[in-house]
């Protein structure tokens, strides 16, 4: 009788059940602390789960002028550790919501 708009009601439905739960989890994230290193483990860049960069640090080794180049690819190496393991608690994050409210492959549709 109500054609699409039975359809319509449930997608409301779930809408209003995501949203609590998805702020739940940016809360979350925005508390949990994640680490990025170099491979020498000479420079880290900490953030929080939701990407914002709380902490930086460099070994004293790295300071001088002569070492600026190899700074700054530690630098992009340590950040690239820390934004792939931001990636995949997002996405766990985002699965485990999507599984309790009945979204399969949710982290899949937002990535």
């Amino acid at each position: 009788m109500l054609g699409g708009f039975g359809n319509m009601s449930s997608l409301l439905s779930m809408a209003m059940t995501m949203g609590p739960k998805i702020q739940a989890v940016r809360s979350e994230l925005q508390e949990k602390r994640f680490t990025g290193t170099d491979d020498e483990q000479k420079v880290s860049v900490t953030a929080n789960g939701l990407t914002e960069v709380q902490d930086v640090s460099v070994d004293a080794s790295l300071l001088s002028p002569e070492c600026k180049e190899v700074l700054e690819a530690k630098l992009k190496g340590a950040i690239s550790e820390l934004s792939a393991q931001l990636c995949e608690e997002y996405k766990r994050r985002m699965a485990d919501a999507g599984k309790e409210i009945g979204i399969p492959g949710l982290a899949n549709l937002l990535r």
